[in-house]
């Protein structure tokens, strides 16, 4: 194609004219609006209409055109000069390819007032043919394409009971409108966050330079110190010795979102050399086994204190019953080979946790699709989901260097810029540590949470059973592929049910799962109904059931009874 033709017109009682080049579709359309504008600012009449404005369009097409129907200009109609005009530029499918392109158009990061102009524009080139959409259709068309979470709070919302279009148009663009400002609140709230963790770097920096020996009189302003910055030699310590790198205690049993303990005053604090020896006692937070590969230990930030070190690349075997390695099924199930493909792992969560969006958000504007990746050393968001939260942009000391999996070309991609994220469940129960996500283009999801999640949550993957499960503390887990509430069940006692493996016990536990505890008592509930019918036999003696409806609701009731009986017992 060569250049596009272009519409020029000095002032509204100027004819307009078109130079050479091709004609589009919407090129078409705009002679069409200027020319009707100029030849209603004349008062032109219907019979001049097309001879006034058809000798300013340029082109060779056109001269042919006008040489050949010169005689007829002075008759002819508006209406047949535009569908002429159509027919002269526009291919013959123009109609099927436009109507095609407005519903494939979609909202993406754009406001929703800004898409839903873009589709009426494209809609009124149609104006006048059979493939034109009415309001029905367009209203259709902005549903296909809306942005997936607005879709959903529209959805809640039931947006479908407006009448009328241009009132539903205007609900759903001021709910999008709410729906942006909260961004660029928690945008703003981001930035004083950011700022606010610079001054206290600044103030932990200088807290730890050597003072003078000449003593001052002067007062401190405040009595409580910052505790200085982890040295390498403190870091690893804790990191081999169960630690909590909040209150820096050894075989603390928990990590540093669910630490008990106040802060250290860095007045009293003191550098640790040595760890205590492991208590017999020790529950710990799941043990992992791990491969261990060292790598040079790289320069570590402010935000670091809280987080695990990224210096070893590790593979987290857990120390729980995985159901690949259940010794109750030695051969292969029921079919001879394993699948072809299973379903990725992905988490519902939000972007950040409920304290960091602003008081005026009623709820997280967002919920993120992430792919649970062991396979990733890093984080990775979408940059069009950045884009909407409007997080603060980073760069990266050392840039990521990466090739797509599934891409032909061998060019490298280098991301170099990164966002902070703390990825929460949907419930709130669990709030990861803080992450830096490298920001990619081309991401098929809205997250890929690799190593450094799973690592730094200590989180344990269980591929069989299709579980992500974290350790709260020494007696509540959570799963988050399957989030039920640490708080809703009650431990199995195992002196009750002393007749059960006791692995499938703590398995039960780990998922925290009621079902599991009905299928692993369901013979010992069977047995006891039947002792239960023993010892009152005249209960069951009603002749036929399958005749006597009220004898069998009497059976059913004295047996749902007697499951509440032993239930409660247990």
């Amino acid at each position: 194609m060569g250049l596009r033709a272009k519409i020029e017109q000095s002032a509204p009682n100027h004819p307009p004219t078109m130079g050479e080049g091709d004609v589009d579709a919407s090129l078409l359309w705009d002679w069409f609006v200027k020319s009707e504008n100029y030849l209603c600012h004349k008062n032109t009449p219907a019979a001049d209409m097309v001879k006034t404005v058809a000798h300013g369009m340029g082109g060779v097409h056109a001269i042919r055109w006008l040489a050949a129907h010169g005689p007829s200009l002075h008759t002819m109609d508006w209406d047949d000069y535009k569908e002429q005009m159509r027919s002269l530029f526009l291919p013959v499918d123009w109609e099927y390819t436009t109507r095609m392109s407005i519903l494939r158009m979609k909202q993406g990061s754009r406001p929703f007032i800004d898409f839903a102009l873009d589709v009426l524009g494209k809609n009124n080139l149609l104006a006048g043919t059979a493939s034109f959409m009415n309001d029905d259709f367009v209203c259709d068309a902005l549903e296909a394409g809306m942005e997936p979470n607005l879709a959903q709070e529209c959805h809640q919302e039931n947006m479908n009971h407006f009448d009328g279009f241009r009132v539903w148009m205007d609900e759903v663009k001021r709910l999008d409108e709410q729906r942006r400002q909260c961004f660029e609140e928690i945008a703003r709230e981001f930035a004083r966050l950011n700022v606010k963790g610079s001054a206290a770097a600044q103030t932990s920096a200088r807290a730890t330079r050597p003072t003078s020996t000449v003593s001052s009189t002067s007062k401190p302003a405040s009595s409580f110190v910052p505790i200085p910055k982890l040295l390498d030699s403190e870091r690893s310590l804790l990191q081999n010795n169960g630690s909590c790198f909040k209150c820096r205690r050894f075989w603390a049993g928990h990590i540093g979102p669910h630490c008990p303990h106040p802060p250290i005053d860095g007045a009293t604090y003191k550098t640790i050399t040595s760890a205590p020896p492991r208590p017999a006692n020790y529950v710990g937070r799941g043990g992992p086994v791990a491969a261990v590969l060292e790598e040079p230990l790289a320069q570590q930030t402010s935000i670091e204190e809280e987080l695990i070190s990224f210096e070893n690349v590790a593979a987290v075997l857990p120390n729980v019953v995985s159901s690949v390695m259940d010794t109750g099924s030695p051969g292969y199930s029921d079919d001879e080979y394993a699948p072809f493909s299973c379903s990725n792992m992905f988490w519902s969560c939000h972007p950040l946790p409920p304290s960091a969006y602003p008081p005026s958000c009623a709820s997280p504007p967002l919920t993120l699709k992430g792919l649970i990746d062991d396979g990733s050393s890093v984080v990775l968001i979408k940059e069009s989901v950045a884009d909407m939260l409007k997080l603060p942009r980073f760069v990266a000391s050392q840039p990521f260097v990466c090739q797509p999996a599934f891409s032909t070309s061998k060019t490298l991609q280098t991301l170099a810029s990164y966002v902070k994220i703390q990825p929460t469940s949907v419930d709130g129960t669990f709030s990861s540590l803080p992450l830096r996500a490298f920001v990619s283009p081309s991401l098929v999801t809205d997250l890929i949470l690799g190593l450094p999640f799973l690592t730094s949550n200590l989180l344990i993957v269980d591929h069989g059973s299709r579980s992500c499960i974290v350790k709260l503390d020494n007696e509540r887990s959570y799963d988050l592929l399957h989030p039920v509430s640490p708080f809703s069940t009650k431990p199995i006692p195992l002196w009750r049910t002393s007749h059960i493996r006791a692995s499938e016990i703590h398995a039960a536990r780990q998922r925290n799962r009621p079902a599991v505890r009905d299928v692993l008592l369901g013979d010992e509930m069977t047995a006891r109904l039947k002792r239960h019918r023993a010892v009152h036999p005249s209960r069951g003696q009603w002749g036929d059931h399958a005749q006597n409806v009220v004898a069998s609701i009497k059976e059913c009731i004295e047996d749902l009874n007697a499951v509440e009986t032993y239930q409660a017992q247990l």
